[in-house]
């Protein structure tokens, strides 16, 4: 699975990128994405960080349907990058990291 982001819109491609197909992305803001990360091992999980003074909206939003729609996570205002670290051992869940 690929992902791309243009113009405000979301894109994903089941193909290996040959092509790409707008989704429904909802709830994220158009400009200021600083980086968008599918989560390893997860299929569809999608985390995403922004920051745009033109929309005055700041923070992290989160994916669990392949990119259709994006809940912001409250709390966070601002974050630059993200990062995923291994789950420990007997441990279910990875660890995300987010960084400023």
């Amino acid at each position: 699975m690929f992902y791309g982001f243009l113009n405000g819109k979301l894109y994903r491609s089941n193909d290996g990128g040959a092509t790409f197909k707008e989704t429904n992305a909802s709830g994220i803001p158009k400009t200021g994405i600083d980086e968008f990360k599918a989560v390893p091992g997860k299929e569809g999980e999608i985390w995403l960080t922004s920051g745009s003074e033109k929309e005055g909206i700041y923070g992290m939003w989160h994916s669990k349907d392949y990119g259709e729609t994006f809940t912001k996570i409250e709390g966070v205002q601002e974050v630059d990058t993200i990062g995923y670290s291994k789950a420990a051992s007997q441990v279910m869940f990875q660890y995300i990291q987010i960084l400023k």
